[in-house]
């Protein structure tokens, strides 16, 4: 040694010569042969060795040595995931790593764990990779983010005229019914797709047409929804039997 993985199998010991006789091997110190005993995983080995003699000479005494193959130290290893963005939907976001490599080698995956953090609302995410102990590699965790993006708001009950159509009456009337949406808060303007929204729900009270723009305004897991729009009016006032009273001209 020292023996170090490359994943290869290698020879546990440099073997040797007797005088007199042949090195033999073994590894539980019983069944001994004259190759020696190879391993390819990183790991701690015992192999005992003997003179085997000849007709003239009795067997040495049986010696034993320990023998370690360290992991290969990995000093940046990359990873690669299956995607690198997606789309919240409020459940956690796991993309597969698809390698974890050692410049361009592979890492087999039963040499390391997978950990996710920060993945599940809108934002960066991350994967750490670590080092399985015992393992063939040894390197210190190593992270790779991804995106979580957001999901569009969605109208889900459009807002309706409050009436078929509204009368002036003199005083402020709600021009539509509530709406209602998933994603955020719905939100209304009068007049101007690009105005001012308000939660509020509008108000007018003169005679005229109105368009009422409303949308979802996303929260932050959610963009804003699409802008729907409709059309309300106010009728003026019929007034019956008009009283009119002419002005003195004398």
């Amino acid at each position: 040694g020292p023996w170090t993985y490359d994943g290869s199998e290698q020879p546990l010991l440099s073997g040797g010569t007797a005088t007199n006789g042949t090195i033999v091997y073994s590894r539980n110190g019983v069944d001994f042969m004259e190759n020696v005993p190879t391993e390819r995983n990183a790991g701690k080995y015992t192999v005992y060795y003997k003179a085997r003699g000849n007709t003239n000479y009795a067997d040495s005494d049986v010696r034993m040595v320990e023998v370690t193959i360290q992991p290969k130290t990995v000093t940046s290893p990359t990873i690669e995931l299956s995607t690198d963005s997606l789309e919240y939907d409020g459940t956690a976001k796991e993309p597969d790593v698809t390698a974890v490599k050692d410049g361009s080698t592979v890492i087999p995956s039963g040499e390391y764990t997978v950990s996710y953090s920060n993945n599940i609302n809108v934002g960066t995410a991350t994967v750490t990779v670590t080092a399985k102990d015992d393992g063939n590699y040894a390197f210190t965790a190593v992270t790779e983010n991804f995106t979580i993006g957001k999901k569009q708001a969605e109208v889900l009950t459009a807002p309706e005229a409050t009436g078929d159509p509204l009368t002036f009456n003199t005083r402020a009337q709600k021009l539509v019914t509530s709406g209602a949406g998933s994603g955020g808060t719905m939100v209304y303007s009068v007049g101007n797709e690009n105005g001012t929204y308000s939660s509020d729900l509008p108000t007018e009270t003169n005679a005229g047409t109105y368009t009422v723009y409303y949308k979802v305004e996303g929260d932050a897991n959610h963009s804003d929804s699409n802008v729907g729009s409709v059309v309300v009016t106010i009728s003026p006032k019929t007034v019956k039997d008009p009283l009119i009273t002419l002005l003195d001209e004398n």
